[in-house]
């Protein structure tokens, strides 16, 4: 995920960091639907978490966000059948629920976002079934992307290189981060609020190759490597950096070419 798409509705996750949390995790579970279709009671929200294959995940931490107090959320953990229940105070409220897990992989610490079944908020009174469902790619219902951008830059020495006419070529190495094959990716940059990039890929180890496919021109091989790090080559292997650690579900490829 980037950086730009961080602000707004996800800052709610950053309140369970260091504010008062009621901790529901110690709630027995309620059996709900695998798509938040399950009944809802008064003050309760119930709910499952799932890789994108359906497998449970446990751990999770499911958080009730307050939309009317501050310091006010319930915070929660999925159990061993993804399960989760939170009782929420008997206050009149509007609550919106979010969920994230921690994961390691290739030496780093990721927060990863999950997506909900349902995004609307709800009243307290009315309770909710709300699933979450992991997800590497795609779209996310507040905006962004539950991929993460490979941003680019070029060589100062290249000022007249178009970035838009870069081309990036990202071969997956060994398993992505949920355990699947991956795939490779080939992709023009494009401008975003982070910079030019590659946006919405899958968090795994890639082996880069860069490539200037100007309109009308042959394409040429561009050198790469880690912006402002190492010496060029003709690509590039590295994994995603987390330059926020686990505060933020922020992680990136930062890189540089040059003819």
């Amino acid at each position: 995920m980037s950086l730009a798409t961080v602000r707004g509705a996800r800052a709610a996750l950053l309140v369970v960091a260091f504010v008062g949390c009621s901790d529901a995790s110690t709630q027995p579970a309620a059996p709900v639907g695998s798509t938040g279709g399950g009944s809802a009671s008064a003050y309760v929200v119930t709910g499952r978490v799932t890789d994108a294959a359906g497998r449970p995940i446990a751990g999770a931490e499911v958080v009730a966000n307050n939309q009317l107090l501050v310091a006010a959320n319930v915070v929660g953990r999925s159990d061993a059948d993804g399960r989760y229940r939170l009782q929420l105070p008997e206050i009149p409220a509007t609550w919106a629920m979010s969920a994230s897990l921690l994961r390691s992989y290739d030496g780093n610490a990721y927060r990863l976002v999950l997506e909900p079944s349902d995004a609307s908020t709800f009243a307290g009174n009315r309770g909710a079934a709300r699933d979450f469902t992991w997800r590497v790619q795609g779209p996310r219902p507040d905006g962004g992307f539950y991929g993460s951008p490979v941003i680019a830059y070029h060589d100062p020495e290249n000022y007249d290189l178009v970035m838009e006419d870069v081309e990036l070529t990202l071969t997956p190495v060994g398993p992505i981060i949920d355990g699947s094959a991956g795939r490779t990716i080939v992709q023009r940059l494009r401008a975003t609020a982070d910079g030019d990039a590659v946006v919405d890929v899958p968090l795994g180890r890639y082996t880069i190759a860069a490539r200037e496919a100007a309109s009308g021109r042959p394409p040429r091989a561009l050198q790469i490597r880690r912006r402002n790090t190492g010496s060029y080559a003709s690509t590039l292997t590295t994994s995603f950096a987390a330059p926020y650690g686990t505060n933020l579900d922020v992680q990136q490829i930062v890189v540089e070419v040059r003819r």
